[in-house]
């Protein structure tokens, strides 16, 4: 390699670094304003929600960070949203390479504590439950067995909250299902977290919250 092109590549990294780093400013910079508008605050990263017990995607890789947080301030059920990152490596013997891994993180608080429930579809998160022991559980649905996979430890809880209401609902709706975990309501979605789907995703989430049964806040 000619000293051309070593200087060649090494102004080609630097460009892109310098191009990452304005990009960056410019997206804090709008989330900073959003967040103004709509009632949040705004935090380019806290480590609070770097290791929150969800399961996957916490806890995996390393380099955790909650990125662009936005935090709810207004009346109402608290909220908050943000980007998880973590990285993980590869190697082939040689050389070790790192990958970065993006993913949307959307909650609500709920009123009390509920056991943990997972409502999802087939693919990379229907896959969380079963990793971590809970077990499916099927309804009279066959439709909605076909379309959706619930697991839990609870099935009495599980049958309470899908309630043929529900059902109809995340069918009719075409849902990408929701979490209980604990007092929150958690929705994952791959990628960073984009303003404009943060007010939709958070009515979808008070929506489904929407159709469980006044006495499941009762507690027993």
């Amino acid at each position: 390699m000619t000293a051309l092109m070593v200087v060649i590549i090494v102004l080609v990294i630097i460009g892109v670094a310098v191009g990452g780093y304005y990009a960056n400013k410019r997206r804090q910079a709008a989330f900073a304003a959003w967040a103004t508008q709509h009632g949040y605050t705004y935090a380019t990263e806290d480590d609070r929600y770097s290791d929150l017990p969800w399961g996957a995607p916490f806890g995996m890789g390393f380099g955790r960070a909650a990125l662009d947080v936005l935090t709810s301030t207004g009346p109402g059920r608290p909220v908050v949203c943000f980007t998880y990152r973590y990285k993980t490596e590869t190697s082939n013997g040689k050389t070790t390479s790192t990958q970065t891994h993006y993913f949307s993180i959307y909650s609500a608080r709920l009123q009390r504590p509920l056991p943990t429930l997972y409502v999802s579809r087939e693919g990379l998160f229907g896959t969380i439950a079963r990793a971590v022991g809970f077990h499916d559980i099927e309804f009279e649905s066959e439709q909605f067995n076909k379309t959706f996979k619930v697991k839990g430890d609870d099935r009495k809880f599980a049958s309470d909250v899908i309630n043929p209401q529900m059902m109809q609902f995340l069918i009719d709706t075409d849902a990408p299902g929701f979490s209980i975990i604990g007092a929150d309501i958690v929705l994952v979605h791959n990628g960073r977290l984009r303003l404009e789907t943060v007010e939709s995703t958070i009515g979808y989430l008070e929506t489904v919250l929407s159709h469980v049964p006044e006495f499941v806040w009762d507690g027993p």
